[in-house]
């Protein structure tokens, strides 16, 4: 199976788990990984279990520290007032 890797796809992701918190009474969300796995996977590249790429973009920061566009969104959200 392919899944498509566009930064605006990937932005979907966050963006339907954030949009569930928020019709529920959901106290926090986690994202488990916050920058891409890049440095981690090159080095295991040649003994790695193929199963391991799924893991290399999940973050919301890319390997190099750019932010990705579910990474704004993930700060958009962080910034909005905390509800009472």
């Amino acid at each position: 199976m392919t899944l498509p890797e566009d930064p605006e796809t990937q932005r979907a992701s966050p963006q339907a788990l954030l949009d569930y918190a928020d019709g529920r009474d959901t106290e926090s969300v986690i994202w488990f990984l916050a920058r891409d796995y890049d440095g981690l996977y090159e080095r295991m590249r040649e003994t790695a279990p193929s199963i391991l790429r799924i893991w290399r973009d999940c973050g919301l920061v890319s390997g190099d520290g750019a932010l990705r566009p579910a990474g704004e969104l993930w700060q958009q959200r962080l910034a909005r007032p905390l509800a009472e």
